[in-house]
């Protein structure tokens, strides 16, 4: 069910998601009356001003204006990202659905033109094709990547004091190039040997955000010019575990980075695993009425809270010993990690 209503009407319990589709915004609207903005679905400035003009009632641009505005909630959605939106009124809540599937092809790699065949010993120069020259890499389209993507949300404000959203995305991406710049592969003549999960593939994407206020609204007691304006909000990210691309340590004859050989091939591309991700941050602000429509937000916000120690990178060279029994004594060591807990302050005006 879709219903229309001005944004400064007072927030009913079967308003459900309230989106406030207007191309202006007016001056100190509290982000508190609407759930999602999108300017691009209000109706135009001439009709807008004949409305407010009176020129026209509200009934004519609700009637010209609200079939562009289901065209752009539902139309463009199953267009672009197959996505199935319910709207809950009675629970004041959105369930959404998707699933989005890309392909890339012609990518740039760069690939060895001219790949020794030999071990190189006198004047052999590696057997290569064109004995003049050593390695000739050139920038070539030749790799390709997919990715598949399932997307589930939640958005709902249960009291007009409280909202929260929740959203996961279950996921897979695979290529056979990875995101350096001078990305090569294992094997020139073969580079669908150096197809597996692209290097920032997470299977597991989950993030919860949410927010409380106090009411907004002139204040009349001391009690009230205490405890108006304030907002909490907070989201927590949890992300699963990127690929590790293992190397052995050794240039292959190709000129490449080599990767541990088992049963006379290399492992595959980024089949090790990775650091996963967890953060949590708040943020408390409060506003200020400065008059003339002015106001100031003074706010503190914290990040990393549970100050976990998220890796960024690992040492991934396994080592010339035998896989997966030798590692060297090196091989996972933590090369660099993310942010410890950290706080700032920070003021807007708003006019």
């Amino acid at each position: 069910m879709l219903k229309t209503k001005s944004v400064y009407s007072a927030v009913a319990e079967n308003d459900g998601m309230r989106i406030l589709a207007s191309r202006f915004r007016g001056r100190g609207m509290s982000s508190t009356l609407y759930d999602v903005w999108m300017p691009s679905l209000g109706p135009s400035e001439r009709l807008l001003k004949a409305v407010q003009a009176g020129t026209i009632t509200w009934a004519v641009p609700r009637r010209l204006w609200l079939p562009m505005l289901l065209a752009g909630l539902f139309g463009a959605g199953f267009a672009a990202f197959f996505q199935f939106t319910p709207i809950l009124a009675e629970r004041r809540g959105t369930v959404s659905a998707g699933y989005q599937y890309l392909r890339g092809r012609d990518l740039i790699i760069s690939v060895n033109q001219n790949v020794p065949t030999c071990v190189a010993a006198g004047t052999n120069n590696g057997c290569r094709p064109n004995p003049a020259f050593a390695n000739n890499s050139q920038y070539s389209p030749l790799a390709h990547s997919n990715y598949h993507g399932a997307h589930l949300s939640f958005v709902q404000r249960p009291a007009w004091w409280g909202n929260y959203r929740v959203s996961y995305t279950l996921s897979k991406s695979m290529d056979d190039v990875g995101q350096s710049f001078f990305s090569s592969p294992i094997d020139p003549y073969d580079i669908s040997k150096d197809w597996g999960r692209s290097d920032d593939d997470q299977r597991h994407r989950l993030v919860v955000f949410g927010s409380v206020n106090s009411p907004a609204g002139p204040a009349a007691s001391a009690w009230e010019h205490l405890s108006h304006g304030f907002q909490l909000s907070g989201v927590v990210r949890a992300y699963s575990a990127l690929p590790l691309n293992i190397t052995s340590g050794v240039t292959t004859i190709a000129g490449t980075a080599g990767r541990p050989v088992v049963n006379g091939e290399f492992i595959g591309r980024n089949t090790g695993t990775g650091p996963d991700f967890f953060s949590l941050s708040l943020r408390v602000s409060r506003a200020f009425a400065l008059g003339h429509g002015v106001k100031l937000d003074a706010l503190v916000e914290g990040f990393n809270l549970t100050n976990r120690v998220n890796v960024v990178t690992v040492n991934s060279n396994f080592g010339p010993g035998a896989y997966p029994t030798n590692p060297s004594p090196t091989f996972g060591q933590v090369t660099a990690v993310g942010d410890p807990r950290s706080f700032q302050l920070g003021a807007r005006v708003r006019f």
